[in-house]
């Protein structure tokens, strides 16, 4: 089957932003503006603004540090211990919404409300070693 293509500029990118939004392998389609998969979530700024409860953290905590070393260590697994608030919160939102591809950290923070992401996040950002 012969195909000539697009001729707008503008047509072919909304078309490569499509198959990589669909794509099970986005691998294959270039990682360039305005085709390149977006990481982090867009979130309402009601959500960004929740004030975190650090001791509700702390008890939802035992199980993010079954892998996340409390000290900081980094062992292969990154370190969550003194991360701003706001970078917590996007990256658990980004998981959420598998904008972030780790199946094992997409599988816990969808068991997470906003509530319990705010309260985590500033349990660990002022989590002392």
């Amino acid at each position: 089957m012969a195909y000539d293509g697009l001729a707008d500029a503008a047509a072919r990118a909304d078309l490569l932003a499509f198959l990589r939004d669909f794509s099970d392998k986005p691998r294959d389609i270039p990682e360039a503006e305005p085709t390149a998969r977006r990481d982090l979530p867009e979130l309402p700024a009601d959500v960004l603004a929740l004030k975190g409860d650090p001791e509700f953290g702390e008890y939802l905590a035992a199980e993010c540090q079954t892998c996340h070393q409390r000290s900081g260590a980094d062992a292969g697994i990154p370190s969550i211990t003194l991360w701003p608030q706001e970078d917590f919160v996007l990256a658990m939102h980004a998981y959420k919404q598998k904008l972030r591809p780790h199946p094992v950290m997409q599988m816990m923070a969808s068991r997470l409300t906003e509530e319990e992401i705010a309260a985590l996040a500033a349990y660990f950002a002022t989590l002392k070693e």
